[in-house]
């Protein structure tokens, strides 16, 4: 219920989405010459201009990426855990990652750690059609650039970051059981980092955090300039707060905003 009630809310919060809501309904009102409609379009322009602009999208998203800096991994490590983050697949068959450089980042830590292991966790996200798995094609690829198959391990069951979490831990748990002091790297978008480590660490799990994707490039020339690329960026940040939200209220972490250990 709460896979099904989130997808349905993160579609309802969408900045474009309540946008276009408020100037539909003020269009409606300015008929009757309604001043109100009048503000209510105002508003709506505003509010779009607002997360189009550099400055909050800049605000929505930095504090998020900035959770958890990176560092590098020099020491021993058991495995390296990669999510997946949502994939498709083309008429024609092609399959599009929606995050490549999360495989891509596991996959360069693999090769410098030989006796790590590499997991990849995700099953579908789609609320109508679990038919393909994400894990399987993450594992499918890497395999076709030269990772051994034996060194794979895959969760294809988890839908959301929760599930992410328990799924993998789960699938470690006889490993973590023989080696208490073992040492896991976690990939993911540097957005969802927080999020991620809160659902980790609560079902047992306190990996190194190692963030790709980043999203603000750090260029503060033309902030007030509206973009699609920072309204893109609002409209995933406001999800990713809004999940830590969700998550901190449904008891999947015990952190709303998850601390880093370097802090």
């Amino acid at each position: 219920m709460f896979f099904i009630l989130s997808k349905i809310f993160y579609f309802m919060i969408q900045p474009l989405n309540v946008v276009m809501v408020i100037l539909f309904v003020g269009w409606l009102m300015i008929f009757k010459k309604s001043r109100p409609g009048q503000r209510l379009i105002g508003t709506g322009l505003l509010v779009l201009y607002l997360v189009s602009s550099g400055f909050v999208s800049a605000a929505l998203i930095v504090p998020l990426e900035r959770r958890f800096p990176n560092r590098e991994v020099s020491e021993r490590i058991d495995g390296i855990i990669v999510l997946a983050g949502g994939f498709s697949i083309l008429k024609s068959g092609t399959v599009q990652f929606g995050t490549l450089n999360r495989i891509v980042q596991g996959l360069a830590i693999t090769r410098q750690h030989p006796e790590a292991k590499l997991i990849f966790s995700g099953g579908s996200g789609s609320v109508l059609s679990q038919a393909y798995r994400e894990a399987d094609y993450m594992k499918a690829q890497s395999v076709l650039l030269g990772i051994s198959p034996e060194r794979i391990l895959i969760d294809r069951k988890s839908r959301n970051t929760r599930e992410n979490a328990l799924e993998t831990a789960n699938l470690l748990k006889d490993y973590n059981q023989k080696n208490p002091d073992a040492r896991w790297v976690l990939i993911t978008s540097a957005f969802h980092m927080p999020r991620a480590i809160g659902c980790f660490r609560m079902a047992g799990i306190d990996p190194i955090p190692y963030s790709v994707d980043y999203l603000w490039n750090g260029d503060y020339k033309f902030m007030f300039l509206p973009s699609p690329d920072n309204l893109i960026n609002s409209r995933t940040a406001i999800k990713e707060w809004m999940g830590l939200i969700a998550y901190r209220l449904s008891h999947y972490t015990d952190e709303f905003f998850p601390r880093s250990l370097q802090l």
